[in-house]
C-alpha cells in the first residue's frame, strides 16, 4: 500500500495513527458534518495494558463539544470587533495554542507553557531583581 502524504491526512487520523504506533494516549477536536449541519467533537482514546507493558485494550470518549467551541469563536470575534486583548487560560497542548492563534489570541498560560509551582517559588525571581 503507498505512504499517504501527511499533508493530506486530516489530523485526526494522524493523531490515532500515533496512539497506535506508540500506545500514547490521544485527543483531539475535528468537526464532523452531519445532514443537520457540521459539529466539533473531541475524542479522546487511552490504552490499558498488560503487566508486560503491551497495549490489551483502548478506552476512549466521544463529546460533543460544539456549543464551546461556538462561544469561544464568538468571544474572539467580539474582542477582535472591539479590539480588546484576550488571554486564555488551561492552554495545555500544542494544538489548543494553534487554535487560539488562529483566532487573534495572542496570550496564553497553562501547563503548556510551565506547571504550576508555589506561590513563592514564582514570586523569588521578582524579589531578586
Amino acid at each position: 500500500m503507498e505512504a499517504l502524504n501527511p499533508l493530506d491526512v486530516p489530523p485526526t487520523l494522524l493523531a490515532r495513527q500515533h496512539a497506535l504506533d506508540t500506545g500514547a494516549a490521544v485527543e483531539s477536536d475535528y468537526r464532523l458534518r452531519t445532514p443537520y449541519g457540521d459539529r466539533w467533537l473531541r475524542a479522546y482514546a487511552k490504552p490499558r495494558r498488560d503487566a508486560s507493558g503491551a497495549v490489551t485494550r483502548w478506552y476512549g470518549t466521544l463529546d460533543d463539544i460544539d456549543d464551546r467551541k461556538r462561544a469561544e469563536q464568538a468571544i474572539l470575534g467580539l474582542a477582535r470587533q472591539l479590539d480588546i486583548a484576550v488571554l486564555a487560560e488551561g492552554v495545555e497542548t500544542a494544538a489548543q495554542a494553534e487554535y487560539l492563534l488562529a483566532g487573534d489570541c495572542a496570550d496564553a498560560q497553562g501547563y503548556l507553557s510551565g506547571r504550576a509551582m508555589p506561590a513563592a517559588q514564582a514570586m523569588a525571581p521578582l524579589a531578586a531583581a
